[in-house]
């Protein structure tokens, strides 16, 4: 459902980083942070219900990041995004593709890569404003978002069930 029925109707955007043929990472983001979930919910209850169930029944420890998705979407009732943020949802390298050694040895730094592509899609899209959220203790994460430009944003994001820190980039006007 998330990353085949949302990507299909243009409510978030999803790029896959290959390395030879072999998925390596990708980054899942979208231009409307505080509605594309609310929009999906109310198309397509029925599938999402019907997944829910299946993924339930299969592995019941998935409750955990459903009560989160539910505790995510009830902190931000309150807020107001305009039209011009967005927001990276997921971003994610498998950790071959992140060793050192494979880095010194290819040149790639594909978490780097995907974040530039996911800023150009939301930027092309009309984003002036993008936002990341991370795990406050991923460390490597919060040293690459601040080496690419980004700025420390709230230090604490309400719903997540880790303590999470919001990073954000902002679009500088072109003289």
């Amino acid at each position: 459902f998330y990353y085949a029925l949302l990507p299909a109707h243009r409510l978030i955007h999803v790029s896959v980083a290959y390395v030879d043929d072999v998925p390596a990472g990708f980054n899942a983001v979208t231009t409307d942070p505080n509605g594309f979930m609310g929009v999906a919910l109310r198309r397509w209850w029925y599938v999402i219900a019907w997944q829910l169930f299946l993924s339930l029944a299969e592995n019941p420890k998935r409750i955990a990041a459903l009560w989160e998705a539910f505790q995510i979407m009830s902190a931000r009732k309150g807020e107001t995004a305009d039209s011009a943020t967005a927001e990276f949802l997921s971003l994610g390298v498998l950790p071959e593709f992140t060793d050192p050694k494979f880095v010194q040895r290819s040149g790639l730094r594909i978490a780097r890569e995907l974040i530039a592509k996911g800023v150009q899609q939301l930027t092309e899209a009309g984003a002036k404003r993008i936002i990341a959220v991370v795990d406050a203790d991923n460390l490597p994460a919060r040293m690459m978002y601040y080496g690419l430009g980004w700025q420390l944003g709230r230090l604490h994001v309400p719903g997540w069930r880790a303590d999470s820190v919001e990073f954000i980039w902002e679009a500088t006007p072109k003289a």
